[in-house]
């Protein structure tokens, strides 16, 4: 009996062991990445329909984490959860047919190293610039329910994964004054299911889009629920503060009006 107890805590723990030394193990196969489409997806689609006839040049500050929301899962080292909101911006304004323009810090620095080399360098400014910074994240305990024989069991946790950014949309390239001038801003706060099943697998869900992430536990330090939500958060962001800059700047008659009031509709009615 001891030795079938030891065989099975050994399995669970992950050993694998084979006859010969020269044989290769087997990979089990697990359950596949499931692709977690953005909920914004079909605003952001017809957005770039039009943006892609107006190429528009707009740059991404430094999007700070002001959330103080750490990670301790990779060795104790406390670094922010949201690392990578800046790039996550280029990548919702390239989806929204917008013509990126690098102005990261590293960029800038790339740039002085090959000036100070003696290179002759044509820099592409952008127009606009988004700035502003992630404040709000945060998982929500919800609902939950359990079943168990002699104390095992599987146990279901339903959150609520909120979060909150304030960022704004700056002229850059501008004339009589304009120049630095804060044309739009937007701070949205978003509200998103996250659902832990401990019997081994979870999932991460959009209302009416059947979204779905795998395999995550909260309690293990997993961050899948809080990049998702930083992520969908910016493709809302992103999408609104073109739109507001397509339908004051860009749209001339009363068809591309029409066209964009739609759009807006759409990501109005989105989660």
């Amino acid at each position: 009996m001891r030795a079938i107890i030891i065989a099975l805590l050994m399995s669970l723990s992950g050993f694998a062991f084979a006859a010969e030394q020269d044989q290769e193990a087997a990979i089990e196969s697990h359950v596949g990445i499931a692709e977690a489409t953005s909920p914004y997806a079909d605003a952001m689609f017809c957005v770039r329909e039009f943006m892609q006839q107006a190429p528009t040049r707009i740059g991404v500050a430094d999007i700070a984490d002001k959330t103080g929301k750490n990670n301790y899962a990779e060795g104790g080292t406390g670094t922010m959860m949201t690392q990578g909101a800046t790039d996550m911006f280029y990548t919702s304004l390239a989806n929204l047919g917008i013509r990126g323009t690098e102005a990261t810090p590293q960029f800038r620095g790339a740039i002085d190293w090959y000036q100070q080399k003696g290179a002759k360098i044509s820099i592409e400014l952008p127009t606009y610039m988004i700035m502003g910074s992630l404040d709000v994240l945060d998982l929500l305990p919800g609902t939950a329910k359990s079943f168990g024989i002699l104390g095992l069991g599987a146990d279901t946790v339903a959150y609520k994964a909120v979060g909150g950014m304030d960022v704004r949309l700056v002229k850059m390239l501008g004339e009589g004054g304009e120049t630095g001038r804060v044309l739009y801003n937007v701070a949205p706060k978003k509200e998103y299911l996250a659902v832990e099943d401990r019997a081994g697998f979870g999932r991460f869900v959009g209302k009416g889009h059947g979204l779905s992430m795998f395999s995550f536990e909260l309690a293990r330090g997993a961050r899948t629920p809080m990049q998702l939500t930083t992520r969908w958060l910016i493709d809302y962001a992103a999408t609104s503060l073109v739109l507001d800059l397509a339908e004051d700047k860009l749209a001339h008659s009363a068809e591309t009006k029409a066209y964009l009031t739609g759009c807006r509709g759409k990501l109005r009615s989105a989660l």
